[in-house]
């Protein structure tokens, strides 16, 4: 009995059948006698149809057609305050204009006419014609006496103050709403009522009460527990910020690569939901508005190899997906799994070997493509490869998905991708990149349509629904990624012979194109069971062929079908215009509508035969060339401009740790042996006691410089942490505070997650190295690039994943533009207690103003040079004797605990004994100028330290100091003065023997700053060696039976300096293995001050060449 109630209802509504869009509406009895049959509510369906035939009345019969219709008179209900929103396609979806802060107004928007009411009508009639002060009486009188009752007065109330811009009124009405309790409203965006959205968007329309929307009611939503996610509500939101200017974003243009469209089924579309805006708030991409389903669109295809990256904000709430081919992912927080994202599919949840940490506020998503497999990164987690179909639908695009918060930044796209000129739209039978919009009874993603092979062809089907035949049930399967540009699709369609019409159309949005046997007719498009208009489903009218045609010099012809047979079609896009061909024939030429969102399709009614396509191609008028990255608009706009001058400092250094390294290159603290050469670089592997800390570059850089270090296999032990465990890039400057700077890959030692970290120190007053400041985002990744970068006194830390040059921004600071140290440049290991960090370094560049390799190419050409230097005014030597002791000689002794010193006529034996024992003899020296000293010595006994950690050394320190008639300035310096020049052969706790060439400054604390220049490998040395030619100091040594020194290192200095005195010292770590020398023969060669331009020897001077 209802059914058949609700069919006649049904029938009375509706107008004749073959009606042209747009006029089959019923008339006012009906609808009085639908109502007395199905009761009120059903009339809320009619608020759309009430507010739309408003507005055909006669100005002068306006108001009392809507007041009759919002206040009935007799049995019906005393007032009707309803609203409800129509479709968007109806209405059009394309944004209005803006101002150049990127604010607009409501009332420009399509949006402001999605929502109607006829109360809200009435109202704004009232005040135009004057009588509103009569409404608000009519309305004051009203006997509420339900609550449902009670709620519609209160909605009439607050508009009518709204509308007279009562301020005060109107925010006790806003009160009211808020006063409502959380815990009776939901999720859902079903349940913020009509009448209560009418009333929030009527106040945000109102230049008087915006405000009240802006600063207040909104803000009182959230801290309320009010649902503040409901689409409608939140483009509120968007809109106010938008309006009054503190949602500053420009709108993007073509010009960016990317375009915005959506995804909108006939649910979706008939709910109003707010149009896609994306915009640019500084070099962040934000979308202001949207629905369910958004994407901005890059403009071209891409297929081949190529990978796309992106920063993404990824707060609670907030996420973009990088949609590749139709394919995204999203991490699980907290577990191993994420969910895969199909465009065609329902979404699944698969599993990882390892755990997504909790994500930072931005977050690193890349996706790599690969003889059409795609790979997903998320913060460095690879998830399983996925295969793609890149021939149907080889697009990317950024997916904003429901009321979430949707921004990017940095998005770029790399490789060799290839950008064809046409795309088969169905190149295999999965159907990628294609979906139902009508939702199908079964559930199915593509409902009735399937796809085949049939001889050596994909054929694209839909078989006939169980459905009564005349139901006039609308099928649409669409293409997901609108036309957005100029093109044509060519297709084949099956012409059954037993039909005088096609039984599959094209459809261009909304608008279908109906191909019949020598006639096109169009049909708009509804929403099935969704529809809010009075729309008939088989609505059809004949275009206007006079009106429409454009610019196609090409004479119309109606379509000749041939039955049984495979017909051809071509629907061209140019512009805002579209001509559709059958079998060659143009058979229509018309206008786009403004609304269409250009998403093909193929459309057919359920219920009648079967229909077929196969041939679906799309050429389109795309960019065919993909950008360099520095020309990508999405970019870093600061990264690109680093780049750039990054690519044109004058110096560089490189090396690709595949190869072995030199310890003239890099020092490992003389302990390279703990290194491995394995096929990919140089494997570090660190625990609590074994291992380096750190492998430093032996060059001294000045001015500005960038330096990267790549790096892969990165293991980190998993524990309770205890410290920082894990890989840095650290730049040590050589200035009185000992700033320091670096980018780590590593755990953290408070929670163990993982992070890049840009970490900055200091030296206080006090001379403690102290921490500054850090900033650091989260990434889960084994390899990347580590990147320091100084320019103009700020550095920029940036960080790119695996073998990338995705550089991310991780932080900038003013910093010192001193020059960094010698063995400033350091690739480090981090470990807590109990852990362990092992990596391999693949490479280590570094670009800069001048690099200093401190010491020559050609070493052997320098030796020879400075041996055969015959200016020196004076040349003796001393033996160190007993006589070096006596009584008015210049050699003193210091020692400690059992330490000791013997001579005799020859030598001198110095024996240090204890932990630690020091044993050291030393004398005045005054070198003004040039010198060549040189000190003689045989190692008696010198064993491996036996203290883990230490080593037992035989040093010698020459004092340096400015010269007493030297001229000050240097006090503005960021550089540290060398004060000491020194020696150090160590053999250490693990056996090894290194020599290592050192210098030493005086901090700001007063302290000494020791700055090894290169530690090397050595046997057993037998002569110290330092010369110094104008502002060059070099370090030479001799081995034993040897009679031929060997340059290790140079340094720079001061070419006033004077030697003031010299130590000859030894050091032993433990009370039962001593450490004994013998101290020789000290020589000294030395010039007087003189204003000879040869008072400096330049290593790269054609002498030291020749």
């Amino acid at each position: 009995m209802l059914l058949r109630i609700l069919l006649i209802a049904f029938l009375i509504m509706l107008s004749p059948a073959r009606q042209p869009f747009g006029r089959g509406k019923a008339c006012a009895s009906d609808r009085d006698a639908a109502a007395v049959i199905l009761g009120e509510p059903l009339l809320r369906q009619s608020t759309v149809d009430v507010s739309t035939r408003g507005k055909d009345v006669a100005p002068s019969k306006r108001y009392p057609f809507l007041k009759s219709w919002v206040m009935p008179m007799g049995t019906l209900p005393p007032f009707r305050v309803t609203a409800e929103l129509q479709s968007a396609l109806d209405l059009g979806r394309q944004p209005g204009p803006m101002d150049d802060g990127a604010r607009f107004d409501l009332a420009d928007q399509p949006e402001s006419k999605w929502l109607c009411s006829p109360a809200a009508d009435l109202v704004a009639e009232a005040q135009s014609l004057g009588r509103i002060a009569e409404l608000q009486t009519d309305v004051d009188q009203w006997q509420a006496n339900t609550a449902t009752q009670r709620h519609q007065k209160w909605a009439m109330q607050s508009l009518i103050a709204i509308a007279v811009g009562d301020v005060d009124l109107s925010t006790t009405f806003l009160d009211d709403l808020l006063a409502v309790r959380p815990q009776d409203r939901s999720a859902s965006p079903h349940d913020v009522s009509m009448r209560e959205l009418l009333v929030v968007r009527s106040a945000a329309e109102h230049h008087s009460t915006r405000h009240l929307v802006t600063e207040e009611w909104l803000r009182s939503v959230c801290r309320h527990g009010i649902n503040p996610a409901d689409f409608h509500l939140r483009s509120l939101a968007d809109w106010c910020k938008a309006a009054e200017g503190t949602k500053p974003v420009s709108p993007l243009d073509a010009s960016s690569l990317f375009l915005p469209c959506s995804r909108l089924d006939s649910q979706s579309d008939s709910s109003a939901l707010p149009i896609a805006r994306y915009g640019l708030s500084g070099e962040i991409v934000v979308r202001t508005t949207g629905g369910p389903s958004d994407f901005l669109a890059f403009q071209s295809p891409l297929q081949g190899d190529y990978a796309v990256s992106a920063e993404v904000l990824s707060r609670p709430f907030c996420w973009t997906s990088l949609l590749v081919a139709g394919r995204s992912v999203r991490p699980d927080i907290g577990a191993q799994t994420f969910q895969l994202f199909s465009m065609d599919a329902p979404p699944q949840r698969l599993s990882i070997p390892r755990q997504f940490e909790p994500l930072g506020e931005w977050t690193q998503v890349r996706v790599e493509v690969h003889d059409g497999m795609a790979s997903h990164y998320v913060n460095g987690i690879e998830t399983p490869k996925v295969k793609i179909d890149e021939a149907s639908f080889p697009w990317f695009m950024l997916h904003s998905i429901g009321n979430e918060t949707s921004a990017v930044r940095s998005v770029r796209v790399t490789g060799t991708p290839t950008i064809p000129a046409q795309l088969n739209l169905v190149a295999s039978t999965r159907l990628s990149g294609w979906s139902l919009y009508h939702r199908h009874a079964s559930g199915s993603w593509h409902g009735n349509w399937d796809a085949a092979e049939q001889d050596g062809r994909i054929v694209l089907s839909a078989d006939a629904d169980p459905l009564p035949h005349g139901s006039s049930q609308e099928d649409l399967l669409r293409y997901d990624r609108p036309i957005l540009e100029d093109g044509w699709i060519e297709y084949e369609f099956w012409q059954p012979d037993d039909s005088d019409e096609a039984e599959v159309h094209p459809a261009l949005g909304r608008q279908v194109i109906m191909i019949g046997q020598n006639e096109v007719t169009l049909h708009r498009l509804t929403n099935g069971m969704e529809q809010r208009s009075l729309v008939r489903p088989d609505n059809r009218w004949l275009p206007d062929f006079a009106s429409s045609r454009g610019a196609i010099d090409t004479a119309i012809k109606p379509p000749t079908l041939q039955p049984a047979a495979w017909n051809r079609a071509k629907l061209s896009l140019t512009g805002d215009r579209l001509a559709l061909f059958v079998n060659g024939d143009l058979v229509l030429e018309q206008a786009i509508e403004a609304s269409n969102s250009r998403h093909f399709g193929f459309f057919r009614f359920a219920d009648r035969h079967h229909s077929a396509v196969r041939d679906v191609r799309y050429t389109g008028d795309w960019p065919k060339q993909l950008p360099a990255m520095q020309q990508q608009p999405l970019v870093s706009r600061k990264l690109a401009e680093l780049e750039e001058w990054s690519a044109a400092l004058p110096q560089s250094f490189d090396q690709d740790f595949r190869k072995p390294l030199s310890s003239f290159d890099f020092d490992a603290n003389g302990d390279q042996q703990s290194l491995a050469l394995v096929p990919l670089g140089v494997k570090m592997h660190r625990t609590t006691d074994q291992g380096i800390r750190d492998l430093r570059s032996c060059v001294r850089v000045t001015g500005d410089f960038d330096i990267t270090a790549k790096y892969c296999q990165l293991n980190i032990k998993k524990g309770k942490p205890t410290w920082h465990c894990g890989i840095g890039l650290a730049v040590l400057l050589d200035d009185s505070q000992r700033n320091y700077f670096a980018i780590h890959h590593r755990t953290d030692r408070m929670n163990g997650q993982q992070f890049v970290t840009f970490v900055r120190k200091e030296m206080n007053d006090g001379g403690k190295t102290t921490f500054v400041d850090s900033e650091q985002t989260s990434d889960q990744g084994t390899s990347g690039t580590l990147r320091l970068m100084r320019r103009d006194d700020w550095v920029y830390a940036y960080y790119a994943q695996r073998q990338s040059k995705d550089f991310r921004l991780i932080s900038t600071a003013k910093v010192s533009s001193a020059p960094i140290e010698i063995q400033g440049v350091r690739l480090m290991t981090e470990v807590g207690m109990g852990l362990s960090t092992s990596v391999v370094w693949q490479s280590l560049r570094i670009r800069a103003d001048s690099i200093d390799p401190m010491i020559d190419r050609d070493p052997e050409s320098v030796i020879a040079y400075l041996d055969q230097l015959a200016d020196y005014d004076s040349d003796e030597f001393e033996t160190i004797n007993q006589d070096a002791f006596a009584e008015g000689g210049r050699w003193g002794v210091s020692n400690d605990g059992e330490s000791s010193i013997v001579s005799d006529q020859r030598a001198t034996v110095a024996t240090a004994k204890g932990a630690p024992g020091h044993s050291a003899i030393y004398h005045s020296l005054s070198c003004e100028a040039d010198f060549d000293l040189s000190v003689d010595f045989d190692p008696l006994e010198f064993p491996k330290s036996e203290k883990p950690g230490a080593a037992n050394e035989i040093t010698w320190q020459i004092r340096l100091a400015p010269h007493p008639m030297a001229g000050g300035g240097g006090d503005d310096s960021p550089e540290v003065a060398v004060v000491e020049a020194s020696f150090l052969l160590r053999h250490k706790w693990n056996g090894l023997v290194e020599l290592v060439a050192r210098t030493v400054g005086i901090n700001r604390a007063g302290k000494p700053m020791y700055r090894p220049i290169r530690s090397i490998s050595v046997n057993s040395p037998d002569r110290y060696r330092f010369v110094k030619r104008g502002s060059k100091v070099y370090f030479l040594y001799s081995e034993r039976d040897s009679e031929t020194d060997r340059l290790i290192a140079t340094c720079t200095v001061d070419p006033s300096l004077i030697v003031q005195s010299n130590v000859l010292g030894i050091i032993a770590t433990a009370p039962d293995h001593p450490v004994q020398t013998r101290w020789n023969r000290f020589t000294v060669k030395q010039r007087q001050p003189s204003n000879d331009a040869t008072d400096s020897l330049d290593p790269s001077s054609e002498t030291i060449k020749r």
